[in-house]
């Protein structure tokens, strides 16, 4: 069982507040997507961190629901250069189930190779439409531009960075 952790409020699981914890600062503004974007959500994250809400064409970090996750916002993120591609956006999804070990019902089953991973790691993430793993499949051709991705469920955490290879289970 994790430490109690004051969460800004609900639909805030815990993974996803300590990693906005951790990320934020005043010079990294942050898009937090409707229906996460609250008053008092905004209010905790400046008062912690000193980090003020923008858009999401400027936020360098943004966090999001999967339900709430559509082709608009991903679009909009923040990709970085050649040049500089640590500008690319850190994008924060809470999503419905989360597990290294086990298939979950309805699922995306990933492999996930590159830098860190010794051999080939998988990974099951409920809640994220076909479409979007597409699209996060389609951005690894622009390396070293691209998003970094957090997945939160709860306590729980992966990170998937730019510059992972990921393909879909059949």
């Amino acid at each position: 069982q994790p430490p109690a952790t004051q969460h800004p409020a609900h639909p805030f699981g815990l993974a996803m507040t300590v990693s906005l914890l951790t990320l934020l600062d005043p010079e990294a503004p942050l898009h937090l997507h409707s229906p996460l974007n609250s008053a008092a959500a905004a209010a905790y994250f400046r008062f912690h961190c000193g980090a003020a809400l923008t858009d999401a064409s400027a936020a360098p970090i943004v966090a999001t629901r999967a339900a709430d996750l559509h082709s608009g916002l991903w679009a909009a993120l923040a990709q970085g250069s050649d040049e500089a591609p640590q500008l690319g956006a850190t994008l924060l999804i809470e999503v419905a189930g989360l597990d290294e070990q086990q298939p979950l019902s309805g699922a995306a089953l990933l492999q996930l190779r590159g830098p860190g991973i010794q051999h080939v790691q998988s990974l099951a993430v409920q809640g994220l439409a076909p479409d979007f793993w597409r699209w996060r499949q389609g951005q690894q051709r622009a390396l070293p531009r691209g998003i970094d991705l957090v997945l939160c469920c709860g306590p729980r955490l992966a990170a998937i960075p730019r510059s992972t290879h990921l393909t879909l289970e059949a």
